[in-house]
C-alpha cells in the first residue's frame, strides 16, 4: 500500500534531487556524443548545415579531430547550463500521482482532484509498503 512519506523523507529526497541536479555526468557524456558524431560528420564528408548533409569532400581525419574539442565545450556547456536552469533535457517529470483518500494510482491534471473528490499529489511524495494482501510490487502508475 501507499503511505505518504514523512517531512524529514521528503526533505532528504529534495537534497538527493537538488545534489543530482549539479552532477555533470550526463551533460559529459551527451556531450561526448555530440562532438563525436560532427567529427566523424566532417570525417565522412557529410559537414555543413547550410549543405543540409549532403555529401561532400571528406576532411581528413587530423584536421576533423581538431573541432572535437570545441564541439564538445559547446555542447556541454549547452547541456549542463539547461540541466542547471531546470530545463534538464535528459529527465522527464512523472505525471503519476496518488489520491489521498482513496489511494487510486492516476495521472496528475491541472485540476489535482480524484473521482471520489481527494486531492491527488505527485507520487514522490508516497512510499510503496507492503500490505497485508502479501503483494510485493507496486502497483504500475500507468496501469498497465
Amino acid at each position: 500500500m501507499w503511505v505518504k512519506k514523512t517531512p524529514e523523507e521528503l526533505e532528504e529526497a529534495e537534497r538527493q534531487r537538488r545534489r543530482a541536479s549539479f552532477n555533470p555526468s550526463s551533460s559529459v557524456f551527451f556531450a561526448a556524443c555530440i562532438a563525436m558524431l560532427i567529427v566523424f560528420s566532417d570525417w565522412m564528408g557529410w559537414h555543413g548545415a547550410g549543405s543540409c548533409m549532403r555529401s561532400c569532400i571528406p576532411l581528413p581525419f587530423e584536421k576533423a579531430i581538431l573541432k572535437l574539442p570545441f564541439a564538445f565545450l559547446f555542447s556541454f556547456c549547452m547541456f549542463y547550463g539547461l540541466k542547471l536552469l531546470g530545463l534538464n533535457p535528459f529527465l522527464s517529470a512523472s505525471s503519476a500521482g496518488i489520491c489521498c483518500r482513496c489511494s487510486k494510482v492516476q495521472t496528475v491534471t491541472r485540476r489535482s482532484l480524484c473521482e471520489c473528490g481527494g486531492n491527488v499529489e505527485p507520487i514522490e511524495n508516497f512510499r510503496w509498503v507492503p500490505g497485508d494482501a502479501g503483494t510485493q510490487d507496486p502497483p504500475d502508475p500507468d496501469g498497465k
